[in-house]
């Protein structure tokens, strides 16, 4: 029986040759973290019926010939689609061009006509700018975009703040996907958020405190797409 979910990940912890990472002398800690966190994010999603894309490229152009084919992409069989995208980095370290690459990538899914009415989950592995194209009014005044409902964006870090590592790199990932694991069944997205929130939040004596955007409206329960 096919696949009722659809993950993919946007592992750019090298795009154009640079990894994006905080500490030069951390930088093999938290490039085997990006390593860890693809494997976990599909063991994760597998156990929620979803198949897995990576999205694995060195240049921004390539992440957006992938982007441009995502908007035109019929995933009519699908029920639902997440996102993972992983950026290793801070603020002041990153490439200016890729400071708000994941909103591109968040509106390349937006775009989709097939995915207008589907849910829709981003995992965002990295700082929260302070642009943020979503956290405003609906975007009813242009028509190439949708208003983003049926979505949920979870982020690893507030509003406006760095993304924080440690010697075990960041924890959002890993402990998200192992809520959702432990309690996706019963729980939904947003109980399951609030959960990693409060986890982290606590083992980083509040230095990381995730965060997330709900426009769903709605409890998002993945337990709904097992079978």
């Amino acid at each position: 029986m096919s696949n009722t979910g659809k993950l993919f990940i946007f592992n750019l912890k090298k795009i154009d040759g640079n990894p994006n990472i905080s500490h030069a002398d951390n930088s093999s800690i938290l490039l085997k973290n990006s390593d860890n966190e693809i494997r976990i994010l599909i063991e994760t999603f597998e156990k929620f019926n979803a198949d897995t894309q990576i999205v694995e490229e060195t240049s921004k152009d390539k992440v957006i010939e992938k982007l441009t084919k995502i908007e035109k992409a019929d995933f009519a069989r699908y029920k639902y689609v997440a996102a993972a995208v992983l950026l290793h980095h801070k603020n002041e370290n990153i490439a200016p061009q890729l400071l708000y690459f994941h909103n591109e990538i968040i509106l390349a899914f937006l775009k989709n006509f097939t995915l207008k009415n589907k849910p829709k989950l981003f995992l965002i592995q990295a700082c929260r700018n302070n642009f943020d194209i979503f956290d405003s009014t609906p975007m009813t005044g242009n028509r190439e975009y949708f208003t983003p409902t049926k979505m949920i964006i979870c982020y690893a870090s507030r509003y406006n703040c760095s993304n924080y590592q440690d010697e075990y790199a960041s924890r959002f990932i890993e402990k998200f996907c192992e809520n959702l694991q432990n309690d996706g069944l019963n729980l939904s997205v947003q109980r399951i958020m609030k959960n990693t929130i409060r986890t982290i939040k606590e083992e980083t004596d509040e230095k990381q405190i995730p965060s997330y955007l709900d426009h769903f409206h709605g409890d998002l329960m993945l337990s709904a797409f097992t079978i």
